[in-house]
């Protein structure tokens, strides 16, 4: 479905490029010319503009940072349609076909937990009056078209040594070898996804696989894409040190779709789950620092609250002071005053919402 949003639509006192400038939420992103250079392509050939943020998920629950990606690609797409006059297709992907693969003895509770997880999603999509659809990977491989680009990309990653080192850099460790064996599917599948987008929304690891889609783009008559990472995911309730010793959350932060990712679940925010003592308590713990080098999940939640607060709020023009109030030379908060108004606005823009 695509829809050109018209609530609201000229109330924003966001637009596209100051999202994207928006630090403590967005760590990288395309350039104005980029955006302008996409979208004069899209008009060219008169679809919509496709945008994707794809994710799965484990049995521990919802977590407050899924929410992150549902929001900004909902209010990223907005901005696009209202500032470029084009419509756009915003798709939220449940991945749920890899996990079906790897947990052969488990279909029936993955699927239950995929439909958990759609049914959140739509949640979401209903409290915030977002317009993305939502869509299982395992519906989405039944379609010819993506039978015959799987095919196309296959043949020319196996063929092509420098390709095949490029993919397998995109594969956890711990599952390279059974991507080995099964021909790459999973990677080839991804791969034929994000090949038929124009922007894509994840968190840094995804960098990955999108430049691999890029090198890969013209071998296959496609057009590339642009990326948006969003800020990682960090622990809640814990000093630095007692996760920053791992090297893949310290290069990458947690897996934010998977409360139990890094075993942190008691860190997270699972929503309709997590109380607002049991946060308060994780809030007090937190270190945070005055440096912006230095991961601050409490931040990450003032993002998280300010998107929710935008989807109710379009005119909400503040997105950005609390990050100037605490990160600037003369800002008005310290870490506890952070703390305390940041619990504050979660929990009256989103806690209540959920639990």
């Amino acid at each position: 479905m695509t829809t050109v949003f018209e609530d609201h639509k000229n109330d924003y006192s966001i637009d596209v490029i100051s999202l994207l400038d928006q630090k403590g939420l967005v760590v990288k992103g395309p350039t104005a010319d980029e955006i302008e250079k996409t979208i004069a392509r899209v008009k060219s050939s008169k679809v919509p503009v496709k945008l994707l943020y794809g994710e799965t998920f484990d049995e521990k629950g919802n977590p407050i940072d899924s929410l992150k990606y549902y929001l900004f690609i909902d209010l990223f797409s907005k901005l696009i349609e209202k500032e470029y006059n084009v419509q756009t297709n915003p798709i939220v992907l449940i991945a749920d076909l890899g996990m079906y693969r790897n947990f052969p003895d488990r279909i029936d509770q993955i699927k239950k937990l995929a439909m958990e997880r759609v049914t959140f999603v739509e949640k979401v999509k209903n409290i915030y009056n977002c317009k993305y659809d939502i869509v299982l990977m395992s519906d989405l491989v039944k379609t010819t078209k993506f039978e015959a680009t799987c095919k196309n990309i296959k043949s020319s990653i196996l063929n092509d040594k420098e390709l095949v080192t490029l993919i397998e850099k995109t594969v956890p460790e711990d599952r390279l070898e059974m991507e080995r064996e099964r021909g790459y599917t999973y990677s080839i599948e991804e791969l034929a996804v994000i090949l038929n987008l124009d922007f894509k929304i994840g968190p840094p690891r995804e960098e990955l696989y999108d430049n691999l889609a890029n090198v890969i783009a013209p071998k296959i008559e496609s057009n590339g894409l642009r990326g948006v990472y969003l800020y990682p995911t960090y622990p809640l309730g814990l000093q630095f040190g007692e996760y920053m010793s791992s090297s893949s959350v310290k290069q990458y932060g947690l897996t934010p779709y998977k409360v139990g990712s890094s075993n942190f679940s008691k860190n997270r925010i699972t929503l309709g789950v997590s109380t607002l003592d049991m946060i308060k308590a994780n809030f007090e713990r937190t270190q945070i620092s005055k440096s912006e080098k230095k991961p601050n999940p409490i931040m990450d939640l003032a993002m998280i609250t300010n998107l929710a607060r935008q989807h109710l709020d379009p005119t909400f023009s503040d997105f950005d002071e609390i990050y100037k109030a605490y990160y600037s030379n003369n800002g008005k908060f310290n870490s506890k005053e952070l703390k305390e108004v940041v619990l504050k606005e979660f929990e009256k823009y989103i806690l209540n919402k959920f639990n």
